[in-house]
């Protein structure tokens, strides 16, 4: 995920599983102010490298609507 602020990158993040802390204040100012998350597909994000790995790993993915990832 990228955490902006006021149109400032203040944080990317690359692990869902941790707590990531960040200051803010040098971006926020009197009155108004924007935050924006913003979180990428874990799939299209990491679906590049596993398929170029010599030796994938075998997954799981099981869906109902036929709609598995490929690798």
């Amino acid at each position: 995920a990228e955490v902006r602020v006021n149109g400032t990158l203040l944080i990317a993040a690359d692990n869902a599983h941790r707590r990531w802390r960040a200051d803010a204040k040098p971006l926020l100012r009197a009155g108004f102010n924007e935050i924006t998350v913003v979180i990428a597909s874990p799939i299209r994000r990491l679906q590049p490298m596993v398929l170029a790995e010599a030796h994938p790993l075998p997954g799981e993915y099981d869906s109902a609507f036929g709609d598995e990832p490929k690798g």
